[in-house]
Order: C-alpha cells, then structure tokens, then sequence
C-alpha cells in the first residue's frame, strides 16, 4: 500500500512510500525524529499496523493534525455540489461543527477548536453560516446564524426528497440535502471504519425509504403536493417556499463513485474543476490521452477498456464550439450553473466544481476504500516468511512454500511433498504460470535441502521456459528438454531413488502425444512400488483429459488448476470449474483441491530476496535472487560431495 510522509515529519518535501500491509507505524518512520505522528486527526500509537484504519492507503502521516484523507467514521456531510464539491466535513459527536467561508485561497479547511470551523470555499456562504450538532447516531441539528443566504433542508419522504424550506433550526437525517449559499451537503453516514463514502452505493439506512403505502410519510408529502399545486393556481407560487428535487440530481457527484463511463466533453471557464469532479465521479484516471496533469491522479485505479475519453476546452462556449459526437456527453462549467447536454436531453444544475487539494483527498479516500487486490506479484521469500517454524525432516510430510493463499494473503501455501505424500498434478493453459509453479518447487526445494537429500528429475516435452536456470543444479541426476517419448522413458527407466527423496518433474506431458501414455504409465509404477516413498511425482499438463488416468488420479494428493481452457479442464483437476474463469491477466492465480478441500491461491515467484516492508514508492526494484541462484550458492558452501549425474542431461531427440 502507498502512503505519504508529510513534510512536517521529514523536514524537507512529502515523501510517498510503499508499505507492507501489518508493517508497524514504528518501522514505517524510523530514522524520523521522535515525536507524535498524526493520521488526519488521530495520534497514533507507534504499534499501529497499517491496513488498520485510519492507516490505509492513501493516508498522510504528519507531525501535527491535518485534514483526514481517509474516508470518515460515522456522520459527515458530503458536499456533492457547488464551488467547493467534494469537501467532507467529519461530524463530531462532542463538539459543535460551524459551517463557514473564507477567502478561495485559504489553506485553512477544518480548524480544530471550539466550535469547530469547516471551511467552505463558497462566496454565498457567511463566515459562520450554520452550526451542525450531532443528536445521535444518525441525526444532526442544523441551525441557521442568522445568515443573509439562509440554510435550507431537503427531506427523504417516500422515497424522495422533499423541499422543507430555509430553516432557522432543523432536524437533519442520513440521506437529507442541507442547502448552504451555492453548496448542497448531503448527510452520509459510514457504518465502520473501513467504510468509504466514495464506494458506489449508499448505506442501506442512508435514505430513510418507507413503503409507498406508509401514511405518515405519503400524508405530508401530499399536503406539500397539493399546496405548490394551489399556490400555482393562483399566481402565487413565488410565496410558497417549495424547490422541485435537488438540482444536483444527474450531475457528477465527486464523492460517490459510479457511471460516466461514457466519452465526456467539459467546456466552460471552470471545465477544469468540473472535469475533476467527472474524473472522480468515474472513479478512475481517463484513458490515454489524459485531459489534465496532477498528481492525485496518479492514486486511482487505471481506466478500463470500454471508459471514454474525457475531453477539457477550458473557456470553450459549449452552444458554439465544443464538439457534438453522438454517444457524448457535454458539460458546461459557467460561473452559476453547469448545463448538461446529451443526443437525447439537454439539463442545467447547480455549480460543481472541485479544487485540487480536495481531488487529492478524495483520490486518497478512494485508494483506502477499495479492497485489497489479490497477490499477483508475491516473491517466494515473502511467502517463506509466513510459515510458521515446525517440525522438519523426511519421517513428516515435507511442506514446501508455493505461493500464498488469495483470501488470506498472511498464510502461506505450501505443497506436500516426501514419504507420507501423494503426488501432484498442475494443470493450466499456455501463459497461466503453470512453468513458473514448477520452478518455484524446484527451487524451494533445491534451496532447504543439500544435493544429497534430494535427487531431481526434470523433464520437458517442449522448452524448458522458467525451469531452464535449474537444469544444471548439483541436486539434478537428470534433466531433458524437448524431449522426445522414447528419451522420456528411458530417462524415468534409468532411474535409482536410492534413499534420497527424488523428486520427479515433468512438464507439458501431453506434449508427448499418443505415445507419451507409456510414461505416464511408468512414472505411475514407480510411485506404485517405491514403497520407502521416497518419489514423488509433480506432473503438469495444459490437457488434463488426455493424460490423467484413473490410476494417477487416485495417487493425486495435491490437484492444482491455473486458469484453463475450457470448464471441463478445471473440473477433471479439481472437480470445479472456477479456474476456467480466471482473468488471464492473473498470471499464476490457481485452485487447489487437497484433502478435500478447495482454496484459492496464488503462486510465488522463484525468487529468494525478500521485498522491503517499507521503501520509497517511486524508487527502483533492486535485481533479485533467484532461487536457482541460491540453491546454487548454498550448495556450494556445502563441504560434501556431490553425487554424479547420469549421462542423459543433454536434449534428447
């Protein structure tokens, strides 16, 4: 995950770091002078993880207290348009919030005091607008201060938003819109924690729906009805304080992410604060060519294939000049309005623009909020590294570090190997991870154990790929690539397991054709008869229909699908079809069927130097440590001798 180091706490510039999930606050500032470190306004102990709220990606740490980037706990308000969209007022169960403006330049946006100032860049605004007081966990107070403007409430009735008129005090729930000056507010509230106000749905409390057939909501909503109905009537509509519904409704709201995936056109002498607000509304950075420069940008997910281009003439007239595609959307950013235009409708609505600072807050917001991705570029090391110490040598199952598990990426996934073991079969489509699986084997094992402990077999019906720097390792007897059926076998023939564990890896098994069927069948009687089980067998395929045999299949242990195919592939490996589904961007992600059950993982890669907990997020990827390097180097610094290989390593034909 990426966070930043404010200034404050470094002396000299923000510093963006990678970090670890679980890396302790403590190791995360070392070699910072001692001193509180503050997340927004929380002080943080030095023992707190991040991953743990309010330590999430995108977090600022400082030596002081800032404005939050993570998304709130509780109540807040959420300014979803007007000339400072975006800004989220935190709402504090003990202290009073005063809803004010300063001048646009202000850097000042929430000043802890008593009362507390949110301040809103909104010349409309007074400087002490409204006062906000939290009465319980899902209602505020909101009492005008005698403001030239007035504050007015929308109300959730039936389902929708009723006008309530400006107020001088008014009782406010989770889902009803406060009007202050030009800004709308709408009051959210986040149920936990790690809860984001930007994840593209509503809290199922936040609007207060009550079935249609419900009197006390539908009496009210009637009487309001029919009293704009009678005040048109007679003339006298302007003395009624009636609005129709928010104006806001199918404008980009900043603060919630969802839709404008289309191509969109921004024209208007604020194009530039309204692309933002469209930019965060989708909810990730515009394809190539990107309308604007900044680096907030860079803490959203990449767009995806489908998102249209997001287009920006500042000072364009949209009415004259901007451009009318069919399937595009334009938007217009005047000083008082922003107009909406598509094939089909044309709409205005209220102002919508956001200022930078507050997009970085929210692009923030929006890394903390999305879930974890699964582990795709895990190193060995790091999985070794979880693995909890425990009892080794041969008379136990041998447990061989091979990845990590997806949906508890802390545990470690191993395979089992050695006397009380059954074998494995790996099957996966051509670029699925099925060699780089094979070579993290390989690897591990060449790596805890010497060349007298372990005898390796490898043999390859095609080119060797990711198994080709362990070919030569002292722990190999023999190895073949592009082998041919007839040099398979004569290699399996050749062997003597002796009392070393021997292991055999074969690859692309299919490969061999028709008469590959006779390795596999001798591969089978030697597991058969290796009554010491001192062979295992690791035998991967991309068509597992054509090579697994009844008898194999039952001398399975440990059955891997990466992504396949076809269903039917993953469902003779491990009797399900998930692994058909795999994203083929997810090199190396897999199911396993043993010991009856199905786990989700994700393969290592052969690599024996462990990633640091924390480093700078821009800075380069030292070159790593192969794990045949290290076998190499290990067996090197061994003083005993080391069995000679048979005379069949070179490619048989």
């Amino acid at each position: 995950m990426r966070l930043t180091l404010h200034h404050s706490l470094t002396g000299h510039g923000d510093v963006d770091l990678e970090v670890a999930r679980g890396t302790p606050l403590w190791e995360i500032v070392a070699g910072i002078p001692a001193g509180p470190v503050w997340c927004g306004e929380e002080a943080l102990d030095p023992t707190h993880a991040s991953g743990q709220w309010p330590l999430l990606a995108g977090a600022v740490l400082s030596a002081r207290p800032h404005r939050a980037r993570a998304a709130p706990t509780a109540l807040h308000l959420a300014a979803i348009s007007g000339p400072d969209a975006g800004l989220i007022i935190p709402l504090d169960s003990v202290s009073v919030t005063v809803i004010g403006s300063a001048p646009a330049q202000s850097p000042t946006r929430l000043i802890n005091a008593a009362p507390r100032l949110a301040v809103v860049r909104d010349d409309t605004i007074d400087t002490h607008h409204a006062t906000v007081l939290p009465i319980s966990e899902r209602e505020v107070r909101v009492k005008d201060n005698n403001s030239v403007n007035g504050t007015g409430v929308w109300s959730v009735r039936a389902g929708a938003l009723s006008w309530r008129g400006r107020r001088r005090t008014a009782t406010v729930r989770v889902g009803d819109v406060v009007e202050a000056g030009r800004t709308l507010f709408e009051v959210r509230w986040s149920p936990t924690p790690d809860s984001a106000i930007v994840d593209g749905s509503e809290p199922a409390t936040s609007h207060r729906r009550q079935p249609a057939g419900d009197a006390r909501s539908a009496i009210p909503l009637a009487i309001t009805r029919a009293t704009h109905r009678l005040a048109g009537f007679l003339g006298l509509a302007d003395c009624v304080p009636g609005h129709d519904p928010p104006p806001a409704t199918g404008m980009p709201d900043p603060t919630r992410t969802g839709g404008w995936t289309g191509p969109v056109t921004i024209a208007g002498v604020h194009a530039l604060g309204l692309a933002r607000a469209v930019i965060l509304a989708r909810g990730r950075r515009p394809p190539d060519p990107m309308p604007l420069d900044e680096p907030w940008l860079s803490w959203l997910p990449p767009a995806l294939v489908g998102d249209g281009a997001i287009r920006i003439g500042v000072g364009i007239c949209a009415e004259s000049n901007a451009p009318r595609e069919n399937g595009w959307t334009i938007l217009t950013a005047d000083d008082e309005r922003t107009t909406l235009r598509t094939p089909a409708v044309t709409s205005t609505g209220p102002v919508v623009r956001v200022a930078a600072d507050t997009a970085d807050v929210l692009a923030r917001s929006v890394a903390g909020a999305s879930p974890d991705p699964p582990p795709r570029m895990i190193r060995w090391a790091d999985a070794a590294a979880l693995r909890r110490p425990g009892p080794g040598g041969h008379g136990s199952p041998l447990e061989v570090v091979a990845g990590v598990m997806v949906d508890e990426p802390s545990s470690p996934w191993t395979v089992a190997l050695g006397p009380a073991s059954r074998h494995t079969v790996i099957a996966g489509a051509p670029g699925s991870g099925k060699t780089t699986l094979l070579a993290t084997i390989a690897g591990a094992l060449a790596v805890e154990l010497t060349p007298q402990e372990l005898a390796l077999v490898i043999l390859c019906a095609g080119a060797p790929g990711a198994l080709e720097p362990y070919l030569d390792l002292p722990h190999v007897r023999a190895a073949a690539t592009h082998a041919s059926p007839s040099g398979a076998l004569c290699i399996v023939n050749s062997l003597d397991t002796g009392h070393a564990l021997t292991v055999i890896i074969a690859d692309d098994v299919d490969a061999l054709g028709p008469d590959g069927r006779a390795v596999t069948a001798r591969l089978e009687h030697i597991a058969a008869r290796s009554g010491s089980g001192h062979v295992h067998v690791v035998m991967a395929t991309r068509r597992p229909t054509a090579v697994l045999t009844p008898t194999l299949r039952a001398a399975t242990g440990t059955a891997i699908a990466l992504r396949t195919d076809c269903a039917s592939d993953s469902v003779e490996v491990t009797g399900v079809d998930a692994s058909a589904g795999i994203p083929l961007d997810a090199q190396g992600m897999a199911y396993v069927r043993s010991a009856g059950r199905i786990a989700r993982v994700q393969v290592a890669l052969p690599i024996a130097d462990r990633v640091a907990r924390v480093r700078a997020w821009d800075a380069p990827v030292p070159q790593a440590t192969t794990l045949a390097d290290a076998a190499r180097a290990a067996a090197g610094s061994r003083s005993r001798a080391v069995p000679a290989r048979y005379d069949l390593t070179r490619p048989a034909s």
